[in-house]
């Protein structure tokens, strides 16, 4: 039975990491790509909803209200800069 391939996670820029930090309260080290916002990194709605803000305040980016809920980990973070992905932050 052949091994399962799987993507490679994607690298996050210095500004994500050092934006979901901040917001969240954690060690920049402990953002990685796979890491769980909520029971990794200890997010809650609001964290979420200050993070949203910061992406769009601090990086320009556009985050849907709706995006929020579909937020599990820090790679769902960086897919919603949309194409321009690690170039964007």
């Amino acid at each position: 039975m052949p091994a399962e391939t799987r993507a490679p996670l994607p690298e996050l820029p210095a500004g994500l990491i050092g934006l979901v930090a901040e917001i969240l309260g954690c060690a920049p080290g402990d953002v990685r790509p796979e890491v769980q916002l909520r029971d990794g990194l200890g997010a809650d709605s609001l964290a979420l909803a200050l993070l949203a803000d910061a992406l769009e305040a601090r990086l320009g980016w556009v985050v849907p209200d709706l995006a929020l809920d579909r937020l599990v980990t820090v790679a769902d973070v960086l897919a919603l800069s949309g194409p321009r992905g690690a170039h964007g932050a």
